[in-house]
């Protein structure tokens, strides 16, 4: 079900990274981290919402995935801070706690609006395997949207940090 999106999006990734290498050295700019996080994205999102975005090639710039990405990010600085420091912010409201439920917010309204979309395209297209968020949605909209934000936040920094790590274990960026 997953495999040809999945296949797709590789072959973009490898694409990209043939695009942005030193044609000298073969080595990945020193932002490369950030292609990563896109293609991260992308898979998680082909199996979370049963669609391809684009994000590596097509829509590089689209500006509700790059808030997506961006809220990702800071949510697990912000983890850090609130979770791991003296939680202050049971007791009284700081600005890091303020900021989390904002980006939060923000993050669950603009995935809503993709799972309310692949909901409507799930109406037209009936397919004999059920994607994750056709499972989902079958026992609760809200909680399709709230396991898309665990998906994402699990898995992006998680595939992230690790791959590139690797990566510069092994010398290849």
């Amino acid at each position: 079900m997953f495999f040809p999106k999945l296949l797709r999006i590789n072959k973009d990734f490898v694409e990209r990274i043939r695009e942005i290498r030193s044609s000298e050295t073969f080595e990945a700019p020193d932002d490369f981290l950030q292609e990563i996080k896109r293609w991260t994205f992308e898979n998680i999102l082909a199996i979370a919402l049963d669609k391809e975005f684009g994000f590596i090639k097509i829509n590089r710039d689209n500006p509700e995935f790059l808030r997506l990405l961006k809220n990702t990010s800071r949510t697990t600085e912000l983890c850090f801070e609130l979770d791991v420091m003296p939680p202050i912010w049971k007791f009284v409201s700081t600005a890091s706690s303020k900021e989390m439920m904002s980006i939060l917010d923000e993050t669950q309204i603009i995935l809503e609006k993709y799972v309310n979309e692949a909901i409507e395209n799930m109406k037209v297209e009936e397919k004999e395997d059920k994607s994750v968020l056709q499972k989902l949605v079958s026992k609760d909209r809200k909680l399709a949207c709230v396991m898309v934000m665990d998906m994402l936040g699990a898995g992006l920094d998680t595939v992230c940090i690790t791959l590139d790590t690797q990566l510069k274990k092994k010398k290849l960026v």
